[in-house]
């Protein structure tokens, strides 16, 4: 996505750089003016303790007053869209299927996928699992750590977004 992302001109004829890194450890990259971590990832940290980290790391390379904005996937998308959900589906060079519980108690969803590549005798075997963090732990542990959330939006909207969203995005500002 990134290598995708360089090849894409800016339509004011800007150089706009763009990095990968660790989110959990300070990455050796030049400061920037934004942050964008998104599709879950923070929802992949299982302890608050983590999502803190990641704060304090994106704090470090985040200049003052830029911008980060990240995603959380909720507990209302789990609850109806996933719990108990089976997914098959052929794509280019395999087939998967996915198989989907959620815990409501420890606020857990896992995701068991089974993948078989087309031609091969082998099914690969992965257990994702996302705490689904309400949105308010969220904002407490940006706030916590450096940066002043600004937006909560309702899923690839500008609408307000809260805990009836099935996905937010939030931005916050590195202060």
């Amino acid at each position: 996505m990134v290598e995708a992302a360089r090849n894409i001109r800016h339509p004011r004829n800007r150089i706009m750089e763009w990095d990968v890194a660790d989110f959990l450890t300070t990455p050796d990259v030049a400061p920037c003016d934004l942050g964008i971590c998104v599709y879950d990832s923070l929802n992949y940290l299982l302890e608050p303790e983590q999502v803190a980290k990641f704060f304090q790391s994106a704090h470090k390379v985040i200049r003052h007053h830029g911008l980060l904005v990240f995603d959380l996937s909720t507990d209302l998308n789990s609850r109806m869209h996933f719990d108990g959900s089976v997914l098959e589906e052929q794509v280019t060079g395999a087939f998967y299927r996915r198989v989907t519980r959620y815990d409501e108690e420890e606020r857990i969803q896992h995701n068991v996928f089974s993948i078989c590549p087309d031609g091969e005798d082998v099914v690969y075997m992965e257990h994702h699992r996302q705490r689904i963090y309400p949105i308010q732990s969220a904002v407490d542990l940006a706030n916590a750590n450096g940066f002043n959330v600004l937006a909560i939006y309702h899923e690839l909207t500008f609408r307000q977004g809260d805990e009836t969203s099935d996905r937010v995005h939030i931005v916050a500002e590195r202060v």
